[in-house]
């Protein structure tokens, strides 16, 4: 996760913000049980542990539940009023502020990355990319897995973009629907996605290199090699930043 000043990340039971200007990074929560998912707004943090959701102000002073009982969350993200997340079979709304958990979807079986738009949020589950309006409806199949099997995704304000390990590309789709575009293929297990208001860009776990390619088609471009397993990524307006899961570095680079 990034905002305009620090990269945010979640390792060794701890929330850790990395200045983007090369400053010593410092602990907003530690003692934290099996984080595993995160997502950021103006001034919070929200982050997954074994039994809830939980958010922490961004400069530190100490965490608080949303929901208790979350177990097995694979996915947060937040948009301007609420918190959406993913349990085994469910997909789960709640305001930022707390108060009552909305049911978006069930039988979902085990839904992992999210998305959201300004009026629909997307998950993965079973490779299939699903999608459901924000305020509730019947969930529908955007990008079917048969072909397409999404392993990890993001969206902009028109389209949805995806990682598939499965099939080692790189794809896109408009948000309300149509025929998915191959924008890289013959990739390395790729994994974390990001996108600009001009590329798409991600990391390939399986030779190390981090990657980007124009949204509207052309030749991928290699960022950067000899990565020890790169993962997370996230782009601003001058560089891009990942995380290398085989040493816990936390990288940047100009785009």
């Amino acid at each position: 996760m990034l905002d305009s000043v620090n990269v945010y990340f979640a390792g060794n039971g701890k929330l850790v913000k990395v200045p983007i200007n090369g400053d010593p990074p410092s602990v907003i929560a530690d003692e934290q049980s099996s984080v595993r998912s995160v997502a950021i707004d103006t001034t919070s943090i929200f982050y997954s542990v074994s039994d809830g959701l939980m958010r922490a102000p961004l400069d530190g002073g100490g965490s608080s539940e949303v929901v208790v009982g979350g177990v097995n969350v694979r996915g947060i993200v937040v948009d301007s009023t609420s918190v959406y997340w993913n349990t085994i079979g469910q997909v789960n709304k709640i305001a930022k502020s707390g108060g009552i958990v909305t049911l978006l979807a069930s039988r979902q079986g085990d839904p992992t990355s999210m998305a959201v738009q300004s009026t629909s949020l997307y998950w993965v589950t079973g490779g299939n990319i699903m999608k459901i309006p924000i305020g509730g409806g019947a969930p529908t199949v955007l990008v079917d897995a048969q072909a397409n099997a999404a392993s990890n995704i993001t969206a902009d304000a028109t389209h949805v973009y995806w990682t598939s390990s499965v099939n080692d590309t790189v794809m896109k789709v408009a948000g309300s629907g149509g025929a998915p575009t191959v924008l890289a293929e013959a990739q390395a297990n790729p994994r974390g996605i990001a996108v600009d208001s001009t590329h798409v860009y991600w990391t390939n776990d399986g030779d190390g290199t981090v990657m980007k390619v124009p949204m509207d088609g052309g030749a991928p471009v290699t960022l950067a090699d000899r990565q020890r397993h790169p993962a997370g990524i996230a782009v601003d307006a001058s560089s891009v930043y990942w995380t290398n899961r085989d040493d816990g570095t936390v990288m940047k680079l100009p785009k």
